[in-house]
């Protein structure tokens, strides 16, 4: 069985806990499929990771099954995922690097790649049949599960670069590659036979965005459903690593060789409440900035909801939401500056936008 592992596991990398010991939930398989490339970004290069437009890549990878599942002969690479609250992405490596802003980015995450998830009661990774439209409150929801479509893609990457150009910390694209193969119950099958299985359909063209953070890590990535693992969070391998990481980040982009808990989070609610200011100062309004949608060192990301701001309501909802994932944070780390984390996010973005 010819397997690589491509990247390393959170806890590995960072903590230097074996390796097998979160295989099972941190890891599943991937298969190369085919493709074309549709987009690179040449503000942002990658010093190993390449890709040339109208061309294929042979780093186009969608979730084949779950790490601890055997299936003989099947050519696959390991890569890292987070199914408890990215469903549909995986990340592919940790490599440190800067643009020509000289923002700093280190975790190569590949959006698109398949219906990811985790069985409630096994506790399991499971790998969904991707595409299906589902509903949601009632509604029919337009995107497709475990899929990206190329109009949200090329949207918020079109977002996120002028945004980046405006000061707004972000997440940005490197390339979109347009997938010509999906992967379906361990099966890879074209576009054309997906169609015709109604998986898809045709006005739907599924692709990757392969996208560079600094931490793919956000706000939601420390908020356990358990109450008491939650509030206890630091005993936790993983969030406690993931939290400790996202401040090694920050000092450093200070210039400083640590940072305590306090003062990351007054830097992150002055960050924050600057973030948002700037982003509604040159007229937009993000509409979902909950706690999935927020870094831990402060970027906002996911920009396919992004519109015009038009109305004091959406303003208001922008900074509803933000201020509920600063709440979030600082309930995990020091409850007893909530308010003066609220006061620092309102000054800021009130020094941005005059308001």
């Amino acid at each position: 069985m010819a397997m690589e592992r491509v990247g390393s596991s959170i806890a590995e990398e960072l903590t230097g806990l074996a390796f097998g010991d979160y295989s099972d939930v941190r890891l599943a398989k991937f298969k190369r499929v085919q493709n074309h490339v549709v987009l690179t970004n040449p503000n942002v290069v990658h010093p190993q990771l390449q890709f040339a437009e109208n061309q294929p890549t042979d780093a186009a990878f969608f979730v084949h099954s779950p790490a601890d599942a055997a299936h003989a002969d099947e050519a696959v690479v390991y890569l890292e995922i987070w199914p408890e609250n990215h469903h549909r992405s995986a990340l592919l490596e940790r490599i440190p690097f800067t643009d020509e802003l000289g923002i700093r980015y280190r975790d190569i995450d590949y959006k698109g790649v398949g219906d990811i998830d985790i069985d409630r009661q096994t506790k399991k990774v499971v790998i969904l049949t991707p595409g299906l439209l589902y509903w949601q409150d009632g509604d029919l929801v337009r995107e497709r599960k475990g899929l990206l479509s190329k109009k949200d893609a090329m949207h918020d990457y079109g977002k996120t670069e002028e945004l980046a150009r405006l000061g707004i910390r972000t997440a940005r694209t490197l390339a979109i590659i347009l997938l010509d193969e999906l992967i379906i119950d361990g099966n890879t099958v074209s576009l054309a036979d997906a169609i015709e299985a109604g998986i898809l359909d045709g006005e739907f063209n599924p692709v990757i965005q392969v996208r560079a953070f600094a931490t793919k890590a956000r706000i939601r990535d420390l908020i356990s459903k358990d109450r008491v693992k939650m509030l206890r969070f630091r005993e936790d391998p993983i969030r406690n690593v993931l939290f400790e990481d996202a401040k090694s980040l920050v000092s450093e982009e200070l210039g400083q060789d640590e940072i305590s808990d306090e003062d990351y989070l007054v830097w992150f609610a002055q960050t924050l409440g600057s973030n948002v200011g700037l982003l509604h100062k040159a007229g937009y309004a993000h509409r979902f900035l909950y706690s999935h949608n927020i870094t831990l060192d402060c970027r906002l990301v996911d920009f396919d909801s992004i519109r015009i701001l038009e109305d004091e309501k959406q303003r208001e909802h922008d900074l509803r939401t933000s201020l509920s994932s600063l709440h979030a944070l600082a309930k995990l780390v020091k409850p007893e500056l909530r308010e003066e984390l609220e006061a620092l996010f309102l000054d800021n973005y009130s020094e941005v936008t005059g308001i």
